[in-house]
């Protein structure tokens, strides 16, 4: 329960950095990349020696680390353009909404138990993701055009999706070791090479300069970072089934987010959002409840 505890933590900080970003003006893509190296590093301090060698390859889970470290850096891309042409909320929204995805994964092809407390819980969290992101519509709010990019925030769904069930495959079914750090500091490692490349091209071609503000930006979102897959994975690696966890994890976000919101940024939330807060209440209370 306290690896739990700790994914929640940490995944909120994530959101508390990012939400720091706008106020100072911070290019997300740099620091999103020296985010990575961050990591990276974390993970060398972490077991005591330099993760990235040779004899990863042989790892069982090295594969996963690899194509993880390519959902990584092409869902954050999406994810992005999905905020750009549809908003934060439906990016918020189509993010977590793998919960609905992951637990039927859990329960069909994982063998997990579910029960109707448990899907009652699992439904309550869905709807509580929904409207905790459901914004007051403003009159001059334009309305948006429906064309062919109606297929990114779908993808952004899917890619979300995939990266929680190829973290819950390899901690249950593949790793040896629950929570190894050279595997996180692989999947890391292989985005930043992707990401790097990316910004040495958009540096040379004179699309992007390199800032300090940028790189410690980057530091301060890949500690916590670090942290949300660490314990995430701890907690996958408990007897905790995986459609309990990634529901408790979801609405504890959702919960202890909003109590940052309120207390130090001074958000204001609708009904609809508060709503939404009552409901991951509920989904919390049925799942704890299902769980036993």
């Amino acid at each position: 329960m306290s690896a739990l505890i700790l994914s929640i933590i940490f995944t909120t900080l994530l959101g508390v950095v990012f939400k720091m970003y706008a106020r100072y003006k911070i290019d997300i893509f740099q620091a999103i990349v020296f985010n990575y190296v961050t990591c990276v590093l974390v993970a060398w301090w972490d077991i005591g020696h330099f993760p990235l060698q040779g004899s990863v390859v042989q790892a069982p889970w090295f594969k996963w680390s690899i194509l993880l470290g390519f959902l990584f850096i092409t869902g954050f891309n999406l994810a992005a353009q999905t905020v750009r042409y549809f908003g934060i909320t439906t990016g918020a929204i189509m993010q977590k909404m793998s919960l609905g995805f992951t637990v039927i994964f859990s329960f069909w092809v994982m063998g997990e138990t579910m029960n109707i407390t448990k899907w009652l819980g699992v439904v309550s969290a869905i709807l509580a993701i929904f409207f905790t992101n459901y914004p007051a519509r403003k009159g001059n709010q334009k309305t948006v055009e429906i064309d062919y990019k109606i297929a990114i925030p779908i993808f952004t769904l899917v890619f979300a999706t995939l990266i929680e069930i190829i973290f819950l495959v390899v901690e249950k079914r593949v790793a040896t070791k629950s929570a190894d750090p050279v595997f996180i500091a692989t999947l890391f490692g292989t985005a930043g090479v992707i990401g790097g490349i990316g910004l040495i091209g958009m540096t040379l071609a004179g699309k992007e300069k390199i800032k300090a503000k940028n790189i410690l930006a980057g530091i301060a979102l890949g500690l916590p970072n670090y942290g949300a897959i660490y314990f995430m994975l701890k907690a996958l690696g408990s007897p905790l089934e995986a459609s309990v966890f990634f529901t408790l994890n979801n609405v504890g976000i959702i919960v202890l987010a909003a109590i940052i919101s309120i207390l130090v940024f001074k958000d204001r939330f609708s009904k609809p959002q508060f709503f939404g807060l009552g409901l991951s209440l509920l989904a919390i209370l049925l799942i704890a409840w299902g769980a036993n």
